[in-house]
């Protein structure tokens, strides 16, 4: 199917990043006492060698060299988690997913197939979609009136500003 290359590429990026953010979050609490901890004693020892400010700007720079190496760290695994997904695309070979699509329908004639399917399927999906709105009018209106008020707003917004659009 060539739906499916782009659902692994998606199952992927969820997965990573579930990984990701529990990991971090699990390790986060545990580093953040003691980067506290280690800023005290670094701070405590400094003090008795420099003066205030020069302890400060020493810790500083320590900082943004730890925040670098973790940046430079974070977009490698980034890269290489890109590879990865890459790689599982290519293995899957689709050339083109409108392609893929034709020789899966194998249809001489998909608009005539098409329109016929709408033309069958039109009144029982119309009934369904009835059903729903009757069901759920109260948060069409709802909806609607949001996206009113939020447009009226942004061209309000916009008006103060000078934008004529």
């Amino acid at each position: 199917m060539f739906v499916e290359p782009i659902l692994k590429r998606l199952e992927h990026k969820i997965e990573s990043t579930v990984s990701h953010a529990s990991g971090t979050a699990i390790a986060l609490v545990p580093l953040l006492v003691a980067v506290g901890f280690g800023t005290a004693a670094a701070d405590t020892y400094l003090q008795e060698r420099f003066s205030s400010p020069v302890v400060y700007l020493i810790l500083c720079g320590a900082y943004l060299v730890v925040a670098l190496v973790i940046y430079l760290v974070a977009r490698a695994r980034e890269r290489r988690s890109d590879e990865i997904a890459e790689a599982e695309l290519a293995r899957m070979r689709i050339a083109s997913p409108v392609k893929e699509a034709m020789d899966q329908l194998r249809l001489t004639d998909i608009s005539r197939a098409l329109l016929a399917l709408a033309g069958s399927s039109g009144p029982a999906a119309a009934k369904v979609v009835m059903d729903q709105t009757t069901k759920n009018l109260h948060l069409l209106i709802g909806a609607g009136a949001g996206i009113y008020v939020a447009s009226r707003i942004v061209d309000a917004l916009n008006r103060r500003h000078g934008d004529p659009s």
